[in-house]
């Protein structure tokens, strides 16, 4: 079975980063602009509606570059939890009050 491309909506990925980057500053706040070959079911949520997938920073000194998501050895940084969920809520208040990414 093959899935659908998660496609970003362009409002959406400017909103995500503006929002984001009142959490975590702009210089934190990155466009990857790579393609990505992953699977993802989120693709089925913005056949529906439009959205943005986004990456959370894992990566410290002593492991950056070194495992993937994936891995066996992918370690969990728990401290960036509370700084993600920070990113998420703010970009959710910024929806409900903008009333949608425009």
């Amino acid at each position: 079975h093959h899935g659908n491309a998660v496609i970003n909506d362009p409002d959406g990925i400017r909103f995500a980063l503006d929002s984001a980057s009142k959490i975590v500053g702009k210089e934190h706040a990155i466009l990857d602009t790579r393609a990505h070959l992953g699977g993802e079911d989120f693709s089925n949520y913005m056949i529906r509606v439009p959205g943005v997938y986004l990456f959370a920073g894992n990566a410290n000194d002593e492991n950056r570059g070194k495992w993937g998501l994936h891995s066996s050895d992918f370690v969990l940084q728990e401290s960036n939890i509370p700084r993600m969920a920070a990113v998420f809520s703010q970009i959710a208040v910024d929806f409900f009050e903008k009333g949608g990414f425009r």
